[in-house]
């Protein structure tokens, strides 16, 4: 008999942001549980575009498509909450693309986690 053994810890990835000033603020980019995991891909799902055959082929638009995830995610590491899609938006492009990415792994959003899902 197969045996699957897995922890409910989330996993978390500390991350450093340095301001402009210099400072750095301490955050903490949590795994989703699956509630809030879920509720992201019904947002992405509300933006995607179908053919006339019903299939998708891609976002009707990309605004706050990464933010919104972030916005689950990343939070302040000295007063635990999260940061705000304005917060997150204000990053530089690199930044929240870094982000994205590690938070986009972390959840199985990534390409790898997309083509697990399709192969069980």
């Amino acid at each position: 008999m197969e045996s699957l053994k897995l922890s409910l810890k989330r996993q978390v990835v500390e991350v450093e942001l340095e301001k402009e000033d210099g400072s750095i603020q301490e955050c903490l980019l949590y795994e989703l549980n699956g509630a809030d995991r879920d509720k992201y891909l019904s947002t992405i799902n509300k933006t995607m575009r179908y053919d006339e055959a019903g299939k998708p082929v891609g976002l009707s638009s990309f605004d706050g498509l990464q933010s919104g995830l972030l916005r689950l995610c990343l939070f302040d590491k000295a007063t635990g909450e999260s940061l705000s899609s304005s917060d997150i938006q204000s990053f530089p492009a690199r930044v929240v693309n870094a982000l994205f990415t590690k938070a986009q792994e972390m959840n199985g959003l990534n390409e790898e986690g997309v083509e697990a899902v399709k192969n069980d």
